[in-house]
């Protein structure tokens, strides 16, 4: 509180007077201008954890995004198991062989419109190699058109002649013949010692690594001998025949009219297989 004590101009320290009362209290004063900001008070602790709000409606799916780069493949999986196996397919139609020829001679007789193809005997041959002579069958008729080029090498009107057949394809074939004769016979495919070779040129007897698979005979006269075989020309245009074999009796005879009134007929037929 200030000093209110009254002191005379004219008096020195010594003559103050007594205290006067005290005076009624003045008007409010006018309010004074705002004080500045305080500093912000400390962080209150963190409240308790409200309720949770409810789930906001579902939005709109999003546009795709643009495809990923592809990834490296994985490593292969496990072989699966063996499926059942299919129904059998159809057979397919039976194929056309490379090459096929069928010839054949006849007899005299009934049935036989031309001439007689065997009014000789016919040799044994001899040991190969070596020519024909009268010692291989003669098929001069053709039976069926021929396919892929096999044809007779050496055509005439002789029975020596229609001996020889040219297969002009190198590879496998199967070589049927029938034959009758009144004496004991063996009869065997031969081969040409070279390719496309002249009539009349060497043969030697069909033989492989185990024996003669063409060779076949009887021992009694009036049977029907049949070869039948498989196998391999060494070249192309190799040259083929059926001979009375070397170690045959010797001569036959080709039966005219076996087991009936009939012409024989005596075919062969060539057939290439692979």
């Amino acid at each position: 509180m200030a000093d209110i004590t009254f002191r005379s101009p004219t008096c020195d320290d010594d003559c103050e007077g007594e205290r006067g009362e005290r005076g009624e209290r003045g008007e409010r004063g006018e309010r004074g201008r705002r004080g500045r900001d305080g500093r912000d008070g400390f962080d209150g602790a963190t409240g308790a954890t409200g309720a949770p709000g409810t789930a906001a409606a579902t939005g709109a799916t999003g546009a795709t995004g643009p495809t990923g780069d592809i990834g490296v493949p994985g490593p292969a999986g496990a072989a699966g198991a063996t499926g059942i196996a299919g129904a059998t397919g159809a057979t397919g139609a039976t194929g056309t062989p490379a090459a096929f020829a069928s010839f054949f001679g006849m007899t005299a007789g009934p049935g036989n419109t031309g001439v007689n193809d065997y009014p000789a005997t016919i040799a044994a041959s001899a040991a190969g190699p070596s020519v024909a002579g009268l010692s291989a069958i003669n098929f001069p008729r053709p039976s069926a058109p021929a396919v892929g080029g096999i044809i007779i090498n050496n055509p005439g009107v002789a029975q020596t002649d229609n001996t020889e057949f040219l297969l002009p394809t190198q590879g496998t074939y199967r070589a049927t013949w029938h034959i009758s004769v009144d004496e004991p016979a063996q009869w065997s495919l031969w081969i040409g010692v070279a390719a496309g070779q002249a009539p009349g040129g060497l043969f030697n007897p069909h033989i492989v690594a185990l024996g003669t698979p063409s060779t076949v005979g009887q021992a009694t006269g009036t049977s029907q001998l049949v070869g039948d075989v498989v196998f391999v020309t060494p070249f192309a245009n190799a040259v083929i025949q059926i001979r009375n074999f070397a170690a045959s009796g010797g001569t036959v005879t080709v039966t005219p009219l076996p087991g009936g009134t009939q012409a024989q007929a005596v075919p062969l037929i060539i057939e290439q297989l692979a």
